[in-house]
Parts: C-alpha cells; structure tokens; sequence
C-alpha cells in the first residue's frame, strides 16, 4: 500500500513541477525516461577511457547527494512544497504521514 501511495503522491507532485516549468534542466536524474545512474557512471567510464587513448584534455565534476531525504528536516521538505506551491491537500497528506504539521502562511513570520 504504501508503495502505491508513494508512487501516487511522486506522479501529482512531478505533473506539478513539469506543468509549471519547476524542475530544472539540470535535474535529469528525476526526469521520467532519464538514463539512471548506472547509465551516466558508465557514459562518464567510456568518456574517461576515449580521453586517455586520444589523449584529450578532460575535467569532471562530481556531487553526491547521499540520502538527501534522511538528510534534511521534513519541515523542509514541506516548506519547499509550499514555496512551489503544491496543492495544500498534498502537503497535508504529506505532513500527516511524517507526523508533521504543515507550515501555514499565519505561522510565518515575516521579518
């Protein structure tokens, strides 16, 4: 059950951000019909390997988002929701089921 209430959730929260231009370009790995991790590790590999033999300069980048999600306050992650402005019955269905009140704007101060 929680799988199919998960994916439900992912789908209304991804159509949101896509039908809003929300989701950066840059954030392939959470696009639909994006190579995996896996895919890119081994484009990078092949990449790294045609630089040696033609002996080609090459300059790479790598960032680790390890377990963002059990990284970061779930306050945030609501918080987010709301700046996005994602539908409220979704950020509450979402704070319910981390045991967290979703921020109003009347809890908000504004400095």
């Amino acid at each position: 059950m929680w799988k199919l209430f998960t994916s439900i959730i992912s789908e209304e929260i991804y159509s949101h951000l896509g039908n809003n231009g929300l989701l950066p370009e840059e954030q392939k790995g959470c696009r639909k019909k994006s190579r995996g991790t896996k895919d890119k590790l081994l484009i990078a590999k092949v990449k790294t390997k045609n630089c040696k033999r033609w002996k080609v300069d090459l300059a790479m980048g790598w960032i680790d988002y390890k377990k963002a999600f059990d990284m970061i306050p779930h306050s945030w992650i609501l918080r987010c929701l709301e700046t996005l402005e994602m539908a409220d019955n979704i950020r509450s269905l979402l704070g319910n089921s981390m045991n967290i009140r979703p921020y109003s704007q009347s809890s908000i101060v504004h400095g």
